[in-house]
């Protein structure tokens, strides 16, 4: 079948590339929402862990957060034998507070000051929700933990969750 277009009519044009990208998987690569808080703390992590003329092992904080009258004690051992691997795990510490902001925790406020007393030089935890699972909240924590060169690592990163 002859189809006739005008010298400016280019929609055979556009039919002919949506069945190629149809046929070929040209469409846009699926991107997860999580890449890029992956990659702003991984990026942090990075510049922790190569700082010029460290000799000692980083030191760590591991941190979970449950609900009320939640349990830890098998998650803080995962988070021990995932740090301690490369890490030194100086405290263990546990909030039970429920769905709160970060920064109204008192075990999340405990770990920013060990921090900043130089107890300790980065947090790991299980996942992106044991800080927060408000993207704007959570990058607001890295941000305040890469501007003063610590780090976050996480047992299961942002780009895992479902």
């Amino acid at each position: 079948m002859l189809v006739r277009t005008t010298a400016g009519d280019t929609s055979w044009m556009e039919r002919d590339n949506e069945v190629r990208r149809l046929y070929t998987g040209l469409t846009p690569a699926f991107r997860n929402p999580g890449e890029p808080l992956t990659r702003l703390r991984k990026a942090f992590l990075r510049a922790a862990v190569d700082v010029p003329g460290r000799t000692r092992t980083l030191r760590v904080v591991t941190y979970v957060q449950t609900a009320p009258g939640g349990q830890a004690d098998h998650t803080l051992l995962r988070l021990r034998h995932y740090a301690e691997r490369v890490f030194e795990v100086r405290r263990e510490i546990h909030d039970a507070t429920g769905p709160v902001a970060p920064r109204e925790r008192n075990g999340w406020r405990l770990a920013r000051r060990l921090l900043h007393e130089g107890y300790a030089d980065g947090i790991v935890a299980l996942d992106q929700a044991a800080v927060s699972p408000d993207p704007a909240l959570y990058t607001e924590e890295l941000q305040w933990l890469g501007e003063r060169q610590f780090f976050l690592d996480l047992l299961i990163a942002e780009t895992d969750r479902p």
